[in-house]
């Protein structure tokens, strides 16, 4: 979620169907890519998403494949869901059908065994979430300057939405962006020149 800005609600939906196969571009650069069907996003929007890491997303996805079918002891079909209840095999029936669970219990453990669940800043403590994880991908993405209508449209969100929820930065964190000049501009840009 931290590399996609995919939500939590997408993510337990997501079956093996619905990891494809890496994105080439013609340079051999390659890209993690997932699909997310209509009916599994809160907006209703069909969507192909590419995670900020590459093909890292790709590999964990495989990693984590191996040990899905490890511990259920069968290969995964198309159809199988990521995220499902961690049941021992002998405790399913033959052929039955693993269904998606709520995150929210493991998640926080995982967080809570990390150190990472509960923060305090300013006196007011904060708790994280799955949905965090989203958070921190939107928001990072709008620092390094990614374009609101490009985040919005990859995130299946509004514009406004965006600035209202996660947009936490000051016109000097761009400022990078906001002096740029052509070449032929010369500005005193060190301190040693500073009197």
């Amino acid at each position: 979620m931290g590399n996609s800005g995919i939500r939590p609600q997408e993510l337990r939906l997501l079956q093996f169907k619905d990891w494809m196969e890496p994105l080439v571009d013609d340079d051999g650069t390659a890209y993690t890519r997932i699909h997310i069907p209509s009916h599994k996003c809160k907006t209703g929007i069909d969507r192909t998403i590419v995670t900020r890491d590459f093909l890292d997303s790709h590999r964990r996805f495989l990693e984590y494949k191996t040990e899905w079918e490890r511990f259920f002891n069968r290969n995964a079909t198309p159809d199988d869901y990521l995220i499902v209840r961690a049941f021992s095999p002998s405790q399913l029936d033959e052929g039955s059908t693993l269904t998606p669970c709520d995150m929210t219990y493991s998640v926080r453990r995982a967080l809570e065994q990390c150190g990472l669940y509960e923060s305090e800043l300013d006196g007011i403590k904060h708790r994280r979430t799955a949905y965090s994880a989203r958070a921190y991908f939107i928001t990072l993405s709008l620092q390094r300057g990614c374009p609101l209508d490009l985040l919005a449209k990859h995130c299946a969100t509004s514009p406004e939405m965006i600035q209202k929820y996660y947009d936490h930065s000051a016109a000097t964190d761009f400022r990078s962006w906001i002096t740029q000049h052509p070449d032929r501009y010369s500005f005193t840009k060190s301190m040693e020149n500073l009197k």
